[in-house]
């Protein structure tokens, strides 16, 4: 790569590599792929094992983007949990083991993005498809969102007026098995590879 530093290459490309559909090239930060086998689960024995509401590991802890607002906001109707460096620790805080163990007791998990761009969907996202968590995501970031995870596979912030009216919904969610286990179940039909 350091032949791209020297000078000589200097305004000889106008193009784009970015996470950006309209980039020239493209790279997400994941992609889906559906399951070739069904999984084969026991939706309900998962549902009843799971006692907390929500779970949010998060190590940046500033207040950008509104982020930490709305969580503090949601916070005034519903229980979130906050892991990571900013909140209770759990193991390696960006450990796979860490969202594991959360995923066996929590209902959901926000995937809450740094920065509201189009198609900026992260590892936040893609990481609860790669190892059967069985979590729902909570998602709040790319206003495109929908084009880009699986229908019926998570929540998104944008489809309410406020963190109270998603708290309502989730709430509702949290207490019926068969709206959560059809999350859960849709979301088992796709894995996500990084």
């Amino acid at each position: 790569m350091k032949y791209f530093m020297d000078k000589k290459w200097r305004n000889e490309f106008d193009w784009t590599y970015s996470y950006r559909s309209d980039s020239d090239i493209y790279l997400p930060y994941g992609e889906f792929a559906r399951r070739i086998l069904p999984a084969v689960k026991n939706y309900s024995s998962i549902y009843r094992k799971k006692k907390k509401n929500i779970a949010w590991v998060v190590s940046d802890c500033k207040y950008r983007y509104s982020r930490s607002k709305y969580v503090i906001e949601l916070k005034k109707y519903i229980d979130v949990d906050v892991y990571g460096k900013c909140g209770k620790p759990c193991s390696a805080w960006n450990d796979d083991a860490c969202f594991k163990n959360l995923s066996g007791d929590y209902k959901f998990y926000l995937s809450f993005e740094n920065s509201l761009c189009e198609d900026y969907v992260t590892e936040k996202a893609f990481r609860l498809y790669q190892e059967d968590f069985e979590i729902i995501p909570v998602y709040r970031g790319a206003p495109n969102v929908k084009d880009i995870l699986p229908t019926g596979t998570f929540i998104s912030t944008l489809d309410f007026k406020s963190p109270r009216e998603l708290a309502v919904y989730l709430k509702y969610v949290a207490d019926n098995e068969s709206v959560y286990c059809n999350y859960l179940k849709a979301k088992d039909k796709f894995w996500a590879s990084p």
